[in-house]
């Protein structure tokens, strides 16, 4: 399960879609229609590796119970500490982010809105300490 949540989602609009790749939980997303989503879980087909003293256990099933290869669910509202680039201590709060294919969630508009649609905006809880690089994001439609 995605550990960088930060204001709840709402379970009844967490959905199930096919990334078509790996994916591990937690990663921004955006569905063929340009919705903003977050991966809870990693797909069908994630693992993990764990280091027990010299020794290192890799090909631990780490995906969504019951989901293939591609497959993740998705949460689709709800705040989330996510990787941005162009982000700074100093972004202020509502500044809006954008999602594209090759930086992710990034502070910069695409001149082509249809390259980086609005993925959410700055959402800071009372006392957050900023850490450059990362927003927490509310995701959704925020034009």
């Amino acid at each position: 399960m995605a550990d960088n949540l930060v204001f709840r989602n709402t379970d009844a609009l967490n959905e199930f879609w096919d990334l078509g790749a790996l994916t591990a939980p937690g990663v921004a997303v955006l569905s063929i229609s340009g919705q903003a989503g977050v991966t809870l879980t990693g797909t069908g087909d994630y693992v993990t590796s764990e280091s027990v003293g010299p020794y290192t256990i890799s090909g631990i099933p780490q995906g969504g119970v019951g989901l293939d290869a591609g497959e993740a669910s998705i949460a689709t509202d709800g705040t989330w500490e996510l990787d941005t680039l162009g982000g700074l201590t100093t972004t202020p709060a509502n500044t809006l982010v954008y999602f594209d294919d090759v930086d992710g969630v990034t502070l910069t508009e695409n001149v082509d809105p249809t390259l980086s649609p609005v993925f959410g905006k700055v959402n800071y809880p009372k006392g957050y300490i900023r850490v450059a690089g990362v927003l927490p994001i509310k995701i959704g439609v925020f034009a």
